[in-house]
């Protein structure tokens, strides 16, 4: 890794380089030397033009001529590290190397009055500029605490902080506060870039430079005091594409550019939706290749401005080789609320092989919030002799994400055995050979929604589902645990229309069979603004009001009102007519069976929103 400046303080990481040297004979002693001014860039060129956006690099090593056993080494590299170089001498046949990637439409090329082109990094959980426009800007100086504000006229324009020892979401709040369109910082006495991370969903962009690229601005200042900036491209959240790339080199570190075409590539359209307006949601993935394991494919998560509908690009396995002869690569993908995931959860995708050319759709975040299987392929239910093993799976979005908790959502889990309460000792279940009646029950729930939550998302604070399924001794494998299929008509804020009907389509599935016939479909429904049930979740009865918080509760039986069901092709319709005011979100409980009598009676919360 070599940073932007000489010091030993400051500034970040501005390249990283990967160097071998192979067939080394190490029966003696000997030097080996690593310079990375030798090494060459490592660049790849997409068919769509991209930035790439951090990466991650290592190689694996077989230990033996069988290649059975191998040694994997990696190293990550966030979105501020701008250049790839490698270093490759001689060749092994048991080395390959490794580098992995996420490419977005470039990021806006930010330029003054005087045509200097800035050089920039991009805040952390803040917004970029975007589109094309120009402000005048204003030098407040730090910005902080001890900054009046009223001093400086920012409105419609873009603030120029100078702070004494950090850029944070205080000078940001401010400068929004104070009606400003961007914020460009920098830090006195600090060498080399500075990467400020700014939390709070602050709907501004930011973005940080250097002192020499500050000092740059004030030189144009002195000769006109109503400078501009002006901005032009596509910020990263809004990317109509991005590229996950792997590349391998079998024998050696392959330098240079690296040419990646659209047609070797699966494609996903992917849609994403929000809540009610539009919100910042992050994204990451993880790649594995054989002997690896999965690892992040670059070191920085990214944000997607939702809702949006992009194509997402994958590196793909190349089936028409022998497995032997390319490695099996796999991705996982992650949509999570807020950039920590261990914050507020996400939602889950894989891992996935993709194959070349292949072309597929998909849905994040689409209400309402459901059981869902397990997406890594895991089965939900799985009997082994007697003993009963379930992964639980706390929450799915309508497309069958699954999804995981965080410190803000929770989930716990309850077991009955021929309706006795009973506890799984070491992970399982100790079944009988006869014929026997699970419960098996998930309460998921978050701690907030609305302005309380920390990504102020809106839906689902609570949802509670019970599969009632029965097991024998001749049922091993597999257990039947009847999942919903549940597709609303709903526009991308998972909102309806007020006083207009919406007509629910319901199926059911299980795990290792698909799609499964219903015997009987029931559906309540409710309207209101609740957000408890059986735990404790925080709302307000007014989102624009701190106080009062909404303490009233509505239990699964409370969500009463029976809808209108009918069979037709085999598929399952409900009719909910929101007959209610704008505002009010809608709580659902659907009950199906199938024509063997497995159960699922799930209850959700603020399934959508009306508007």
């Amino acid at each position: 890794m070599t940073y932007d400046n000489p010091t030993q303080f400051g500034g970040l990481v501005e390249s990283a380089a990967m160097m071998a040297k192979l067939n080394v004979n190490l029966d003696t002693d000997i030097a080996i030397n690593f310079d990375a001014n030798q090494a060459k860039p490592v660049t790849f060129k997409t068919d769509k033009p991209s930035q790439m956006q951090g990466f991650s690099f290592g190689f694996t090593y077989a230990l033996s001529d069988a290649e059975v056993l191998k040694l994997a080494a990696m190293e990550l590299a966030p979105d501020y590290v701008t250049g790839f170089y490698a270093l490759s001498e001689g060749t092994d046949e048991r080395f390959r190397s490794f580098v992995t990637t996420r490419a977005y439409a470039p990021k806006p090329i930010l330029t003054t009055q005087g045509g200097h082109q800035l050089e920039y990094v991009l805040a952390g959980a803040a917004l970029s500029f975007n589109g094309t426009g120009s402000a005048e800007v204003v030098a407040v100086g730090d910005g902080g605490y001890n900054t009046d504000w009223n001093n400086f006229d920012v409105a419609g324009k873009i603030a120029l902080v100078d702070a004494d020892y950090y850029v944070t979401s205080n000078q940001v709040a401010k400068a929004l506060e104070h009606g400003a369109v961007g914020v460009i910082g920098s830090v006195i006495n600090r060498s080399g870039r500075y990467k400020p991370n700014i939390p709070g969903h602050l709907d501004i962009p930011v973005v940080s430079i250097t002192q020499e690229e500050m000092a740059a601005i004030y030189a144009e200042f002195e000769n006109n005091e109503n400078l501009t900036i002006s901005w032009s491209g596509t910020a990263h959240e809004h990317s109509p594409y991005v590229y996950s790339i792997a590349h391998w080199t079998d024998g050696s570190i392959e330098t240079g550019q690296i040419k990646i075409k659209n047609k070797d590539l699966a494609q996903v359209e992917a849609t994403y939706y929000t809540q009610g307006n539009a919100r910042i949601k992050y994204s990451d993935t993880y790649t594995s290749l054989p002997s690896t394991g999965e690892f992040y494919s670059t070191g920085s998560p990214q944000m997607i401005a939702t809702p949006q509908v992009r194509t997402e690009y994958f590196t793909a396995s190349n089936v028409d080789k022998a497995k032997t002869q390319l490695p099996r690569i796999t991705w996982t993908s992650l949509v999570m609320p807020s950039v920590n995931y261990n914050t507020d959860g996400g939602l889950f995708d894989g891992p996935r092989e993709y194959t070349k050319n292949a072309q597929q759709v998909t849905n994040w975040d689409k209400a309402p919030m459901s059981a869902t299987p397990l997406t890594n392929g895991s089965p939900r239910g799985y009997r082994d002799t007697n003993l009963l093993y379930i992964k639980n799976a706390p929450y799915g979005d309508a497309n069958g994400h699954d999804g995981g908790s965080g410190y803000s959502l929770s989930s716990s889990v309850s077991f009955k055995l021929n309706g006795e309460q009973t506890h799984p000792t070491n992970g399982y279940i100790e079944m009988p050979d006869e014929n026997a009646e699970i419960e098996y029950t998930i309460n998921t729930y978050k701690r907030g929604v609305g302005n309380v939550h920390q990504a102020k998302e809106l839906l689902a604070p609570e949802m509670y589902v019970t599969h009632t399924f029965t097991s024998s001794a001749d049922s091993q494998g597999v257990q039947p645990i009847l999942l919903p299929q549940i597709d609303i008509p709903l526009d991308l804020e998972n909102t309806a229309s007020a006083n207009t009907p919406v007509r629910i389509k319901i199926n059911g599935m299980i795990e290792g069979i698909g799609q499964v016939n219903l015997a009987d479909v029931k559906v309540m429904y409710r309207y209101g603004r609740e957000c408890l049930m059986y735990r404790y979740s925080s709302c307000r009865v007014d989102e624009n009001q701190s106080y009062p918080f909404n303490t009233n509760k509505v239990l699964p039986e409370d969500i009463s009102t029976v809808a209108d069901v009918k069979k037709v092709n085999g598929d399952w319709y409900a009719t909910i007519p929101n007959n209610a005011i704008s505002g009010d979100f809608v709580h659902l409980r659907i009950i199906i069976t199938d024509e063997n009598n497995n159960n699922t009676d799930q209850s959700v919360l603020r399934a959508y929103l009306l508007d």
